[in-house]
């Protein structure tokens, strides 16, 4: 496999395991789902590993698909600034909507 295709590879997989992320913190909807118990489930029933559940995490936030809080003070917080044990999540209107195919990101594979 040469760089190229390699690239690829692992775009492909980021798209992928926004999709997968997204999915699964929208299994009990409404409801805030602590990051480290949806990182679980996405390892064990997607094969997300912990670097790329950050990084899918990070990526969600940022174009404002979840919504992150601390568990401990539901304060709003941002993944650069916690860790993300320390921290719960939930789709906003946003991500709803692109779970639903009401809008589409091509960064993200539902």
């Amino acid at each position: 496999m040469d760089k190229s295709d390699l690239r690829k590879f692992s775009n492909a997989k980021f798209v992928s395991n926004n999709g997968s992320v997204l999915e699964r913190m929208n299994m009990l909807a409404g409801k805030y789902k602590r990051l480290f118990d949806i990182q679980k489930v996405t390892e064990d029933l997607d094969g997300v590993s912990k670097e790329e559940f950050i990084e899918s995490i990070d990526f969600l936030a940022e174009e404002k698909y979840i919504h992150l809080r601390t568990i401990a003070e539901h304060c709003p917080a941002m993944l650069a600034d916690c860790e993300y044990k320390e921290l719960e999540g939930k789709p906003t209107g946003k991500g709803t909507r692109l779970l639903y195919g009401y809008i589409k990101d091509d960064m993200v594979e539902v």
